[in-house]
């Protein structure tokens, strides 16, 4: 070899080390990112535990921002996901479909004759995408069309999936056949979502499972069995420290007590929660609890506590309402 050649040999060899250097540089640069917008998802799903929303929706348009700067299609699909949750946790249904379908399209478009880890990441997205449209519509009472919303997504489960996003449709066609007085199978779904997170150890997911089934064995009247889920779904919450889930338990608990005809213990539960929905500023379930005590209240002989906790409500109600001082 000449000493040309050999000069042009490290030159070209220099070159090529330079170009992968830059190369691996972008593609760091856009693994940190993809990084980034994980970790805006992560805390701003803590803050959602808490009814923080706003927190929690700043944290998870910079989720979005991120992605979408990379052009990270999956991490797009995902924050439009949970941007769409905090919408639905606000009562805000028509903005939370709206993110939905967007993430939904996203997650379609991704998974098109792809097959690749990728590919397997944007279908358990497209599955948590249409699992939340179906919970949408079981929100608006549509029980059907959710039930197609969920059998599509189920058709995208593998028979051994046991991904978080599985799990989290189970829970839900679980709900949608217990709303449709179907038990027996509602209590089958929920079980196979109980035991992926249990294996899992989500612990604020095993907790929604446990006061589902809680939900499924009052409606049939087994209420000593409801109790017991409910208080485990509590002491689930409390491990984790989840205000909003600890309260939804101590509301269910409430229920169930009221409907085994042991008011003053529901009277204790419906306080309970009332304190914590008022401390989390959760309007719509301050209003919630308040109705609870007034009936209550009835049932008990306190007449007055419930004219004063149908004062407290109306009051809340009319400052909820539009045109209203608050609204503005």
């Amino acid at each position: 070899m000449t000493t040309k050649t050999a000069l042009a040999a490290v030159a070209v060899s220099f070159f090529f080390v330079l170009g992968c250097s830059s190369l691996r540089g972008r593609s760091d640069e856009v693994l940190t990112t993809r990084n980034q917008a994980a970790e805006f998802i992560r805390y701003g799903t803590m803050y959602a535990v808490r009814a923080e929303y706003e927190q929690a929706l700043s944290l998870y348009e910079n989720a979005l921002r991120l992605s979408i700067s990379v052009d990270d299609q999956n991490g797009v699909a995902r924050a439009l996901n949970a941007i769409g949750k905090v919408y639905v946790a606000t009562g805000d249904l028509s903005t939370a479909e709206a993110q939905f379908q967007r993430a939904v399209t996203i997650a379609e478009r991704g998974t098109a004759g792809i097959t690749s880890d990728t590919a397997d990441r944007m279908i358990e997205t497209l599955i948590e995408g249409k699992s939340n449209l179906g919970d949408v519509a079981l929100r608006r009472g549509d029980t059907e069309r959710a039930l197609t919303f969920f059998s599509e997504a189920i058709e995208l489960v593998g028979p051994r999936d046991t991904t978080p996003a599985a799990a989290i449709l189970y829970h839900n066609v679980g709900a949608a056949h217990g709303r449709l007085g179907r038990y027996d199978v509602a209590e089958e779904y929920l079980r196979i979502a109980l035991a992926i997170n249990e294996q899992r150890r989500i612990h604020g997911e095993v907790a929604a499972n446990l006061y589902m089934l809680a939900s499924v064995y009052s409606r049939r009247g087994l209420f000593d069995e409801a109790y017991d889920l409910a208080y485990q779904a509590l002491e689930r919450d409390k491990m984790i420290e989840n205000p909003l889930g600890i309260a939804q338990d101590l509301f269910a608990l409430g229920r169930i007590e009221r409907r085994r005809m042991r008011f003053y213990s529901a009277h204790e539960y419906y306080t309970r929660a009332f304190d914590i929905y008022l401390t989390l500023g959760v309007v719509p379930e301050v209003v919630r609890a308040l109705s609870a005590l007034e009936e209550n209240a009835v049932s008990m002989g306190r007449e007055e506590d419930a004219r004063t906790y149908a004062a407290r409500r109306e009051t809340i109600e009319l400052r909820m309402s539009p045109g209203s001082e608050s609204q503005r």
